[in-house]
């Protein structure tokens, strides 16, 4: 084999892999899922360290909100648990808001343990086994990898919706990029442990 030959190989396994990781994120932004629905299954995200939500969790926060209030969920679950140094869980957080925009209480149930995106999914199961569908509420740039790792654990195709975001372009970018590389641990074979996402640095 040439050496222009071996250097096309290698370049072709090491670019085709994200550009066709992110090539799904960004084909899954607009979400899958079909509204009303009975439950919305709405994922965490970073703290501040002030224990305010971040923008992530904010956005989530506003969109499970006007979901409810426009009447298209019946019931929201929240799942994020509490960070390392946080006074409360995500959940917590993301459950105090959503009483400030009206949500009642007896209509938000919450799953406080969940520290990863495979494990938001598995701790919230039980709260969701009524629930006569379901969709998942994140960041747009999220929702590919909520459909991959919920049709690994045998959810089938979860439908997806995605947060109301105003960032800007830079900002997008920035998270998709991070995103692609969360999408590549559970994609790529020889990389894939089981489910270990709770190791990654990298922001729900």
């Amino acid at each position: 084999m040439s050496a222009r030959r071996a250097i096309g190989i290698v370049v072709l396994f090491t670019v085709a892999p994200p550009l066709a990781a992110a090539t799904i994120i960004i084909a899954g932004i607009e979400g899958s899922g079909t509204l009303p629905a009975d439950c919305a299954l709405v994922f965490g995200s970073a703290l501040l360290k002030s224990g305010e939500p971040g923008p992530g969790l904010q956005r989530r926060i506003a969109t499970a909100a006007r979901l409810w209030n426009e009447k298209q969920v019946r019931t929201l679950v929240v799942t994020g648990g509490r960070p390392d140094g946080a006074a409360i869980s995500e959940a917590e957080a993301m459950a105090e808001r959503l009483h400030a925009r009206q949500v009642p209480a007896g209509a938000i149930r919450t799953e406080m343990a969940a520290r990863s995106t495979w494990e938001n999914l598995v701790l919230s199961k039980p709260l969701l086994q009524d629930c006569e569908s379901v969709i998942a509420v994140s960041d747009g740039y999220h929702l590919a990898r909520i459909r991959l790792l919920a049709w690994r654990q045998g959810w089938g195709s979860l439908p997806t919706y995605p947060a109301d975001d105003p960032s800007p372009v830079a900002s997008h970018l920035r998270n998709i990029a991070r995103e692609t590389a969360a999408y590549l641990y559970y994609v790529v074979p020889y990389v894939y442990r089981g489910s270990p996402e709770a190791s990654l640095s990298i922001e729900r």
